[in-house]
């Protein structure tokens, strides 16, 4: 398809707010792509619509296409040595990213193309093989100054961004702290994130200066300094979710109890927590870690904000950590496990266990019954039990629990596989974990 004609295809701009990379590069798909950042950068009074990007991965070192005309590459040029002023331009920073636009390379056009779009409000995309481009358009963002001709994603609100890597996570997540340093995004969604940073490890974001709202970890893995420094630098969260991935980790994982004391810094905020420590998963590194840090605490009431808490059974009622006894034993003092109703803040409204059995959940359900009856937690609408066996569910029937509920969910739904689920799936299932594949995503990737 020519520009022409994609030009006038697009004449109308309620047809021109998304766009969704192919997932392949066929010849013909190759071709389409190359004209439509043509197009872009020909008519900013098009470009100016686009809201919405869902961009694939883009780690192939070969070319789309085998060759581009000097014209375009000359367009590109003139977008690239636009973001910075003339005093900070880098000549060899321009010099190789255009190298990259004459070898057709998917991340250089990429890179062109998120610059050329200033009210993009959203942006998917996948870790590439070394990423580069893409965080170069966004240091110019936020280094910017009044001489630069052009700022590009000025708007931009949401991101959300996983690893096309399986065993080892998101290698480059260190890069992603140029989206917190955008002063517009609200939300940063990471699937597959390793977070493998030792103390010296630079997360070049200012402590409280990031304005993240909604803030997401899935099937991921970090350390306790990597989630400091990232907490940390939010100004004010209102969500935050995490669930553990069995992703290739030499150094030590963060605990639920050193999660906790980092989000208390956001109780005036804080309005939803769902967390997932992957009670299945054996966690070599936490065996010498002491039980209270394995678990959450009656610290936890002091999140006066929280309305809405989704967490594993473990990390929230102990169960299956080291027994106590066996605790008191090895460190001669004692542990006692709080009950969840002097854990609880009273403006919970909505409490998800992930992971249920009699022994742990039972007594702790009959304690948060009698704590309502006697006017505390008055708020607690809804108990949601996750993978309740059907003993539990007679248990709980028979003990005259109210408000709860325990719906079947599909075991493939226990954890985001970010690899593959597809829109076929998620129409059938709730995914509870995620929202990487959420409904608004599905509208720009189809089905």
């Amino acid at each position: 398809m020519s520009s022409s004609s994609i030009s006038s295809l697009l004449a109308t701009p309620n047809l021109y707010t998304t766009y969704q990379q192919p997932k392949s590069w066929p010849p013909e798909k190759a071709t389409r792509f190359i004209s439509y950042v043509r197009t872009i950068l020909l008519r900013p009074d098009l470009a100016v619509h686009v809201k919405h990007v869902a961009l694939g991965k883009a780690d192939s070192d070969e070319g789309l296409v085998d060759s581009v005309s000097l014209d375009f590459v000359d367009l590109c040029r003139d977008r690239i040595t636009s973001l910075w002023s003339p005093k900070l331009t880098e000549e060899k920073l321009v010099s190789e990213w255009v190298e990259g636009i004459k070898q057709a390379l998917p991340e250089a056009l990429q890179g062109v193309l998120l610059s050329s779009l200033p009210n993009i409000e959203s942006l998917y995309f996948e870790e590439g093989y070394q990423p580069k481009h893409l965080f170069q358009v966004l240091d110019a963002v936020t280094e910017s100054d009044p001489s630069a001709k052009h700022v590009p994603a000025r708007k931009l609100r949401s991101v959300r961004t996983l690893s096309v890597e399986g065993k080892y996570g998101y290698l480059g997540f260190a890069k992603c702290s140029s989206f917190f340093r955008l002063p517009t995004l609200r939300n940063f969604e990471i699937g597959l994130a390793n977070g493998e940073w030792s103390e010296d490890s630079v997360w070049n974001v200012p402590a409280r200066s990031a304005a993240v709202e909604k803030l997401s970890f899935q099937y991921s893995a970090l350390t306790c300094c990597c989630m400091r420094q990232i907490v940390r630098s939010c100004a004010s969260l209102r969500e935050f979710r995490f669930t553990y991935g069995r992703i290739h980790m030499y150094s030590v994982h963060f605990t639920p109890k050193e999660l906790l004391e980092e989000l208390l810094a956001h109780a005036a905020t804080l309005e939803a927590v769902w967390l997932n420590f992957d009670d299945s998963w054996q966690k070599g590194e936490w065996e010498e870690i002491p039980t209270e840090r394995l678990v959450l605490d009656t610290s936890l009431k002091q999140l006066n904000k929280l309305k809405t808490l989704s967490v594993n059974s473990r990390a929230l009622l102990g169960h299956g950590v080291e027994p106590i006894e066996t605790f008191v034993e090895r460190t001669n003092r004692p542990f006692v496990l709080a009950n969840l109703a002097d854990m609880l803040p009273e403006s919970i409204e909505f409490l998800e266990i992930i992971g249920c059995t009699e022994v742990a959940v039972l007594p702790q359900l009959v304690v948060l019954r009698t704590a309502q009856r006697q006017g505390r937690l008055t708020r607690l609408s809804t108990i949601r039990l996750i993978w309740a066996n059907e003993t539990l569910k007679s248990d709980v029937s028979r003990a005259d629990i109210e408000r709860f509920e325990m719906p079947d969910v599909r075991i493939d739904n226990l954890f985001m596989d970010v690899k593959e689920r597809d829109a076929s799936i998620d129409t059938a299932v709730e995914n509870i974990s995620s929202e990487l594949f959420g409904e608004d995503l599905f509208l720009l990737q189809g089905s």
